[in-house]
């Protein structure tokens, strides 16, 4: 339709108050692929629209007729298509694109708006309105993208909690698995001293509190089930009876030592449940190598408690008992002596640390080589009446054992 035929059709149809029950222009209006909108100035009021409006913006037609222009379309816009269509001379049309326009639901959708003003009754105003469908494919290509991008970020920061693990908590990864899975939900199962798994964290409270062992769903590889498949698992069941398109679920640990099990949920229709399969394996990979190192690093920490402690039961030995103790290590270096052997030695422990045994153990006969060569072969030295010679020069006897 040319702008002359337009703006001469709008003038035809102008006289609202007894067109709107006219059958020839509400076949017009209900018939055209565009949505119409009739509006009043200069309050843009809205004062009748066609299905394909109540349609596009979701409106009854009572309340579509109580609202106002503003109401569909925010102020905010750029450019303001309000104070535009406020200023539109009389007889001339307007072509809008890319219009957020805001429906009864609170969604926002991009339209093409073309507006023309009456050239006899000025005072109304005809929009027809078509959905900018470049922009709503740029919009969902943006969405999806979006998504992408949200989904790398999890996986992301869920492999980074492996370089501090000794304080990652476990339930902490469940947002991240849930992000990159995008799932409707997710959930971990942790192995109980009996066989079987109970639930640690999840989205949601449609998971079961416990899984038996001899559940088809926590073998030792990936399982699957989907919508009108039989149900061979108890948690398969709960996702049939609740409704879901898809459960996922992914052993932690290794084949033989499974230590819990992760579990995703999609919905039907949800487009993330194509890429589930692929995604939740390195899931439960990066889960499974966070335990371990979890593991690793509370035996490590138990060793060096225990280590701690022999050291401290080693120290007040060499220090409680009666006899000179000094340590060496295999290539003769002196690593400690205890208070008696300082006594006796005429030495310090900080002076002789890192001094050679010979050089220390000094006697009226050659012994300190004797001495480390049965403790290189693994054998005990000992019984050896000795004159010692102390760092003094005085003369003390001992007893000289050695023990590897």
């Amino acid at each position: 339709m040319t702008a002359s035929r337009l703006g001469r059709s709008l003038s035809l149809i102008s006289g609202l108050s007894t067109a709107r029950n006219d059958e020839r222009y509400r076949l017009l209006t209900e018939n055209l692929e565009q949505a119409v909108l009739f509006v009043t100035l200069p309050g843009h009021r809205i004062s009748d629209a066609n299905l394909r409006a109540l349609q596009l913006t979701g409106y009854s037609r009572q309340d579509l007729c109580a609202s106002v222009l503003s109401d569909l379309f925010p102020g905010e816009t750029e450019p303001d298509i309000l104070q535009d269509l406020s200023m539109l001379d009389p007889g001339v049309t307007r072509h809008f694109a890319s219009v957020p326009l805001c429906t009864h639901a609170g969604e926002t959708v991009y339209v093409k708006v073309r507006a023309a003003r009456g050239s006899e009754i000025t005072s109304v105003l005809l929009l027809l309105l078509s959905t900018d469908t470049s922009l709503a494919a740029t919009q969902v290509a943006s969405t999806v993208a979006g998504e992408s991008e949200r989904a790398l970020h999890a996986l992301a920061a869920l492999i980074s909690m492996l370089r501090t693990p000794a304080t990652a908590e476990l339930e902490n990864t469940l947002p991240l698995c849930h992000n990159f899975l995008e799932a409707d939900h997710v959930a971990l199962y942790s192995a109980t001293p009996q066989p079987g798994f109970e639930l640690l964290v999840a989205t949601g409270n449609v998971f079961p509190a416990t899984l038996d062992a001899t559940d088809t769903a926590v073998g030792p590889a990936l399982f699957e089930w989907r919508a009108g498949t039989p149900v061979s698992s108890e948690i398969s069941r709960t996702a049939r009876d609740q409704g879901y398109g898809l459960l996922l679920s992914h052993p932690l640990g290794d084949r033989v030592g499974g230590c819990g099990v992760l579990v995703s949920l999609y919905r039907s229709g949800n487009n993330a449940a194509k890429q589930g399969p692929a995604r939740i394996g390195p899931t439960a990979l990066t889960l499974t190598l966070l335990i371990e190192l979890q593991g690793q690093i509370q035996a490590s920490q138990a060793h060096a408690l225990r280590q701690d402690t022999l050291e401290q039961h080693w120290g007040a030995l060499l220090q409680a008992t009666g006899d000179g103790i000094v340590t060496v290590r295999s290539n003769g270096e002196i690593e400690s002596i205890n208070a008696t052997a300082e006594r006796l030695l005429g030495y310090k422990q900080s002076e002789v640390a890192a001094m050679q045994l010979p050089d220390v153990l000094v006697g009226d006969q050659p012994v300190a080589g004797k001495v480390l060569a049965a403790l290189r072969k693994g054998e005990a030295y000992g019984g050896t009446d000795i004159t010692l010679v102390r760092r003094d020069g005085r003369e003390v006897h001992v007893l000289l054992r050695a023990m590897p």
